[in-house]
């Protein structure tokens, strides 16, 4: 059988993927062989709850230039990290068992229904508010807005973008820097210098004592 069609969720379409739907949430590197032993189930996951309107199980390669900022923002640190919850406020899965049992024994337990075009009795006064006024719009100012949203995501994505690639140049030029200075670095030498004349120093002193006691135990005669 085809592997099913996860969706993928980027910085550019993770609003209008989630809004108003419970996530799971795989965010994982391609290359990751724990990311790669996960697929087969988390694809079969997203199948079987592929038709549930209130729910989305998804995945966020951070490979991907266009889903970076959603790793950066989740603070991703190892793969595959799984999420699940309100897609504005995502909750981070510890489960011990990445196993498909598991996962959607877990799933059916948590992912609860959000506020949204479906679920407007579970929104708060402010956001039910917003979404009135917003279905209040006609067909043109909606496609308009979207647009402008689109293109707002966008111009951040490319900014974003540029300040990354601009902050690893720096950190690659520091690490350089660095080891340039560790090779020209003469404090070892000093020190080794330093500890040498101060042995040849007590040498020299401890041989002029000698001299001296010499000198005071057969002093020279007078004539």
């Amino acid at each position: 059988a085809s592997a099913f069609d996860v969706t993928s969720l980027t910085f550019a379409n993770y609003d209008e993927l989630t809004s108003g739907k419970a996530v799971f949430i795989k965010f994982y590197a391609p290359w990751c062989e724990y990311s790669i032993a996960l697929k087969p189930d988390w694809e079969k996951l997203a199948e079987v709850w592929s038709g549930d309107e209130n729910t989305l199980i998804a995945e966020v390669d951070c490979n991907d230039d266009a889903a970076q900022f959603l790793c950066y923002h989740e603070e991703i640190q190892g793969y595959p990290t799984l999420k699940y919850g309100n897609p504005k406020a995502l909750l981070t899965y510890f489960g011990e068992s990445l196993s498909y049992d598991d996962l959607a024994a877990f799933a059916k337990a948590n992912l609860k229904p959000v506020c949204g075009l479906n679920n407007m009795d579970l929104c708060v006064e402010e956001k039910k508010a917003l979404i009135e006024s917003l279905m209040a719009m006609s067909k043109e100012e909606l496609e308009q807005n979207i647009e402008n949203d689109r293109l707002d995501k966008k111009l951040f994505d490319e900014m974003f973008n540029k300040e990354a690639e601009r902050l690893s140049r720096e950190y690659e030029e520091l690490i350089q820097a660095k080891e340039d200075r560790l090779k020209a670095d003469s404090l070892g030498l000093l020190t080794a210098v330093l500890s040498w004349l101060t042995r040849y120093q007590e040498v020299k002193n401890c041989r002029r004592q000698e001299v001296m006691n010499f000198k005071n135990k057969y002093p020279y005669p007078n004539f």
